[in-house]
């Protein structure tokens, strides 16, 4: 179960939980649909720029581990503010606490890394091709 977890953690970032969520007509974005505006203040306050420390953390060691926990803070943090407004709604706790339990589960671990392992893929390619380019 844990390998399959990671799995499903590995394609969930190659398909829509990209570095290259920081470009504003990348596949990732696309793969969110109508809900593509969610990431326009992750690529204005956090990544600022493409290939930035925060989305990609190419120049620095383990880099790569920043750009995946911003990236899922962020969902999180959108994910715990629904809650919260359905909460309020609803007149119930029930749905933050869900979600709380979510992102502190072993499921989310597993899932996060395999988003960390396609993360780790994903910009030691970027950096290869950076180099090779010459930039």
């Amino acid at each position: 179960m844990k390998l399959i977890l990671i799995y499903i953690g590995s394609k969930l970032a190659l398909a829509a939980m990209s570095p290259d969520l920081d470009l504003p007509h990348s596949t990732p974005l696309r793969a969110w649909g109508w809900l593509g505006f969610l990431w326009a203040p992750y690529r204005v306050f956090i990544s600022k720029k493409h290939r930035s420390v925060m989305s990609h953390g190419l120049n620095i060691p383990f880099g790569w581990l920043l750009g995946t926990f911003s990236r899922m803070i962020y969902l999180s943090i959108i994910v715990l503010g629904i809650a919260l407004i359905g909460n309020i709604i609803l007149d119930t706790g029930i749905l933050t606490d869900t979600v709380f339990r979510f992102i502190l589960s072993e499921v989310m671990l597993y899932l996060l890394v395999g988003v960390g392992i396609a993360d780790l893929v994903h910009t030691r390619i970027d950096k290869l091709t950076t180099k090779k380019r010459g930039k």
